[in-house]
């Protein structure tokens, strides 16, 4: 009987004790916020953002959205392809297609990062980090 309630025992700690740690993602397929913005050109424009600044971009399997404080500012369909690019030290490997359009907005996730980019600043572009939500 001693063995049985140590091994309940036992068993309970080891249950409480585990926590489920959330799965880093491994494609842009969710709900991202900004925080920040490397490489902008306008004065006084903010290049970080807090918790909770409402600029969210959203990713389902062939559609996404852009929301900015609850409003929907822009949504369509997207694709994905292969594309590499070397962007302000960042290795890119992919890149979004927005709307069909040819020009590619190269893209990697780092950890629970969203890094998006358009080209290098040295030819006015800039890079998006953006937080999985």
């Amino acid at each position: 009987m001693k063995n049985l309630t140590l091994a309940i025992l036992l068993l309970a700690i080891v249950l409480t004790g585990c926590k489920k740690e959330k799965a880093l993602p491994t494609s842009v397929i969710g709900t991202w916020e900004l925080r920040d913005v490397l490489g902008t050109q306008v004065a006084g424009a903010p290049s970080t953002f807090k918790v909770g600044n409402g600029n969210i971009i959203a990713f389902t399997d062939t559609e996404y959205q852009r929301i900015n404080d609850g409003n929907v500012t822009g949504k369509g369909t997207y694709k994905i392809v292969d594309a590499s690019a070397e962007i302000d030290g960042n290795t890119f490997n992919k890149a979004i297609l927005y709307d069909n359009q040819g020009r590619k907005w190269y893209f990697k996730i780092s950890g629970s990062k969203l890094l998006i980019s358009p080209g290098s600043m040295a030819s006015d572009g800039f890079t998006m980090t953006y937080q999985g939500l």
